[in-house]
């Protein structure tokens, strides 16, 4: 499906922004409260950085 690029970026935003809430336990936070040493919370954290700069990065 073609999409416009500010769409696709807002997409990307709200994605990152869902990741890094999980990450951060603000959403689900009994889901990773005994993952903190597995090295989970890192990863996500990174994942959703990331896909959150590329969709800002997309508005432009």
């Amino acid at each position: 499906m073609d999409l416009s690029p500010a769409m696709d970026g807002l997409i990307l935003l709200v994605s990152g922004l869902i990741i890094l809430l999980f990450a951060f336990g603000k959403l689900f936070p009994d889901v990773l409260k005994h993952e903190k040493g597995h090295g989970l919370v890192m990863p996500l954290c990174i994942v959703g950085g990331v896909i959150s700069i590329i969709g800002v990065l997309s508005f432009f």
